[in-house]
C-alpha cells in the first residue's frame, strides 16, 4: 500500500504553456492508494486554532475532493489541543468522512 502525505499538488500536472491550467496526473492517482493531508480546517497558521485564510483552504479542499472522486482513500489530519476542536469538524465533513476517535491523553 503506498500512501503519500501532503502531497497534494502531485496529484495534478500543469499545462507548460500555461501554468494556471492543470489536468489530472493519472499516472501518479493510478500509483497510489491514498493521500494523508494536514491541518485542512484547523492549524494554520495557529495549532489547535480554524483555518484563518479561507482562499488559501480552497486549493487543498478541491484537490482532496479529487483525490477523493478518483477512488483514492482520503485521511484528513486536524490537530488540536482539546476534543472540542474534533467536534468542530462535523459541520465541515459529509459524515462518511468523518472519524471519531476515543479522546486520549498524550504521554510526551
Amino acid at each position: 500500500m503506498l500512501i503519500t502525505e501532503n502531497g497534494l499538488n502531485l496529484l495534478v500536472k500543469r499545462k507548460a504553456d500555461d501554468e494556471t491550467k492543470s489536468n489530472p496526473a493519472r499516472t501518479h492517482i493510478r500509483s497510489i492508494d491514498g493521500i494523508i493531508q494536514n491541518a485542512l480546517f484547523y492549524g494554520d497558521p495557529e495549532f489547535g486554532k480554524p483555518f484563518a485564510n479561507k482562499d488559501k483552504q480552497e486549493r487543498p479542499l478541491a484537490l482532496t475532493a479529487q483525490a477523493k472522486n478518483s477512488g483514492l482513500k482520503v485521511l484528513a489530519i486536524d490537530q488540536g489541543f482539546d476534543g472540542a476542536v474534533l467536534g468542530g469538524l462535523d459541520p465541515h465533513f459529509p459524515d462518511e468522512l468523518v472519524n471519531r476517535c476515543p479522546e486520549m491523553e498524550i504521554m510526551l
